[in-house]
């Protein structure tokens, strides 16, 4: 039979649900279920979400439990049987139908000590309260990322699946969401952030081990039950490369050298997407070269596992080659494909040298402030089958950054012309200079190579893409390849992050488990991005910048008493887009 029992903890008189019963080894157990807790003043129950959903899906009144006495609650609301009650605890429980809000209730409130504003904030947690008397931590990124873990669903997987350590992987997640900074410091950060859990030693060496303790088993558990949540009916699936030629065509998107020269022994990671919300469903990765038709049919053996209705597949330059497109068109008839042309093949030439006077002007348009001239053609290939490849040139940036590397170049050459022997044998300057020596007077004729120069510029303002979905347009493919640019830098930085490196043997034990929690950062970063790419609020802030600002939200503790820093318009407005209550 439920009953409710009172408990204090830390001051505060918690309130649950409990049942008593006896196991299949007829011992006794006990089960209890917050319910919410008793106003320190007025001593009148607050009740937390889960109790206020129980008492309407039942038809009752709210206001008839704060007349009551507490122990008379289970003669008026049912609770269940007990053997859904014993069902429930061990059984992953997500309501899939309100999976993009979260409703907050006042089970804990914290005050703005300047101008008395509350925020609201959900008890699910184990929440960690800081053993210091005096303390200040960043309390805004908690916020935000309470707030996607618990709106999302992944919380309730990521406990479910993890039952043993999901505490500390929340925490990992939670430092790699709001922070730049590598892994190895993570205790660093520890010590200036509001947290879920108790601090625990988290050394570099337990990270690892924590990465590496993270099962096969335990991944498709998770990707089963969250491609489920999701309701996808079409899905892209994404080849990662570790380096983009393109990211300069797309704005507001920063650049890092990646290198990964070594195409005989490659990690490829493919991601699946739903086309809807473009949230990471499914991820994987495996060895093997880019170029290796082998290396296709895994990618593709790979994404079939978790779905058949693929509606793109969407792979970087190194797989473009004929042999690789007869094969897709003659063996996976039911796949669209997109696939980008690398600029060093003549065919990349050939398409930019005739379509510079192919460019239809009506077919201009604008992305991010940017304005980009496109065009499109079909070509039949085999005999029998059609193809269509898309151009994409920004003539701004050609120019913008012929301008800035030719000025830099002018600089090298005038050096050089100083001491033409001592730079003659120099790399960077032998890459864009042409010496020449005259035999008669000995002296040098320095020329600065403008078709390195031309071709440089050109490879970060062009993208041309072929396909065989007909019916997509210039701007359909190039809203899908600037998504898979923000998607491809973003997991590098956090690639970055865990400080990946195939070359070390520790690393590699652990590499699954970090690409796994990478990717579950990734869906983290892309929901927070969805919202902001909706909001006018956030046109000049991106992901960083978003977290520098919330980080100007503090927790202050003095004593026992809890306080929170003034909060700005601008904190205020992102806290109340995100569906953080303040009251």
């Amino acid at each position: 039979m439920a009953g409710i029992t009172k408990m204090a903890s830390k001051g505060v008189i918690r309130l649950y649900r409990t049942f008593s019963y006896r196991d299949n080894n007829n011992k006794p157990q006990n089960y209890r279920k917050a319910i919410g807790k008793l106003d320190n003043k007025t001593q009148k129950p607050i009740f937390n979400t889960y109790f206020i959903n129980l008492v309407k899906e039942q038809g009752l009144s709210l206001d008839l439990f704060y007349n009551i006495p507490i122990s008379d609650i289970p003669k008026y609301i049912n609770f269940g049987e007990l053997h859904n009650i014993i069902k429930e605890k061990n059984t992953l429980n997500i309501d899939n139908s309100n999976k993009n809000t979260q409703n907050i209730d006042n089970n804990n409130i914290l005050v703005d000590k300047n101008s008395q504003v509350k925020i609201v904030i959900d008890d699910s947690l184990v929440h960690y309260e800081t053993e210091e008397e005096y303390s200040s931590k960043y309390y805004g990124p908690y916020l935000l990322i309470e707030k996607i873990l618990f709106s999302s669903g992944l919380l309730n997987i990521l406990k479910f699946i993890f039952n043993n350590n999901w505490e500390s992987i929340v925490t990992i997640i939670y430092f790699l969401v709001s922070s730049n900074s590598s892994i190895t410091q993570y205790n660093n950060w520890i010590s200036k952030n509001e947290l879920f859990i108790k601090k625990s030693d988290l050394k570099y060496q337990r990270i690892n081990e924590i990465f590496s303790d993270i099962k096969f088993d335990q991944m498709i558990n998770f990707f089963n039950i969250w491609s489920k949540l999701q309701n996808e009916d079409k899905y892209f699936a994404l080849d990662i490369k570790s380096r983009s030629s393109y990211l300069n065509l797309i704005k507001n998107i920063e650049q890092k050298d990646y290198q990964d020269n070594d195409k005989s022994d490659e990690n490829n990671l493919c991601l699946l997407f739903g086309e809807k919300y473009g949230l990471p469903l499914y991820s994987t990765m495996f060895s093997g070269s880019r170029e290796d038709i082998y290396t296709l049919k895994l990618f593709i053996d790979h994404i079939e596992f978790f779905s058949h209705n693929i509606y793109n597949i969407i792979l970087d330059k190194d797989f473009y080659n004929i042999d690789n497109i007869n094969i897709l068109l003659n063996n996976y008839k039911k796949y669209n494909f997109l696939v980008s042309v690398p600029l060093s093949l003549p065919i990349y030439q050939k398409i930019f040298s005739d379509g510079e006077e192919n460019f239809d002007r009506s077919l201009v348009f604008k992305s991010d402030d940017q304005i980009l001239f496109a065009y499109s053609f079909i070509e039949q290939i085999n005999n029998d089958k059609n193809i269509k490849y898309y151009v994409f040139f920004n003539n701004y940036l050609y120019n913008k950054l012929k301008y800035k590397k030719t000025s830099n170049i002018i600089d090298l050459k005038e050096k050089a012309e100083l001491n033409p022997e001592y730079y003659i044998n120099n790399k960077l300057y032998n890459k864009y200079l042409i010496f020449t020596k005259d035999n008669d007077t000995l002296k040098y004729n320095i020329k600065i190579n403008i078709d390195i120069v031309s071709y440089e510029c050109l490879n970060k303002s062009c993208l041309i893409v072929v396909g065989n979905d007909l019916n997509l347009s210039e701007q359909d493919v190039f809203k899908i390849y600037k998504n898979k640019y923000f998607v491809e830098n973003t997991f590098c930085k956090i690639i970055s992050q865990l400080e990946i490196n195939k070359k070390s043997i520790d690393n590699y034990k652990s590499i699954n488990g970090k690409i796994f929690i990478a990717t579950i950062v990734l869906i983290i970063k892309i929901i927070i991005n969805n919202v902001m790419l909706k909001n006018n609020l956030f046109k000049n802030m991106t992901l960083e910048t978003l977290f520098e600002e919330l980080e100007k939200i503090t927790k202050l503790k003095i004593g026992n008493k809890k306080y929170i820093s003034k909060i700005s318009n601008s904190n205020r407005k992102i806290l109340e887009i995100f569906g953080i209550k303040i009251v």
